[in-house]
């Protein structure tokens, strides 16, 4: 199911595999991401970049609800661009 998630503000899946019982998921690299943004910015971010921010979360939750991807929430920090 990861690997089609193939939408520009969703961090893609690029390998799976199970070593000694354990399961490793290895994704794109992502040079930050929501809550780290949120911690350099105690004050918040400012109003057009949070504007962006948010843009780009709803896009990549409408692409999830348009193609019957269900999710919890906590997973849906997004890869800002």
């Amino acid at each position: 199911m990861l690997r089609t998630l193939k939408q520009e503000n969703i961090v893609e899946l690029k390998e799976a595999f199970r070593r000694r019982g354990k399961l490793y998921l290895v994704f794109e690299y992502v040079e930050r991401n929501m809550l780290e943004l949120l911690e350099e910015l105690p004050n918040g971010a400012p109003p057009d970049k949070a504007r962006n921010y948010i843009y780009q979360l709803i896009k990549a939750i409408h692409w999830c609800h348009k193609n019957e991807i269900v999710h919890r929430g906590e997973e849906l920090l997004p890869l800002l661009t």
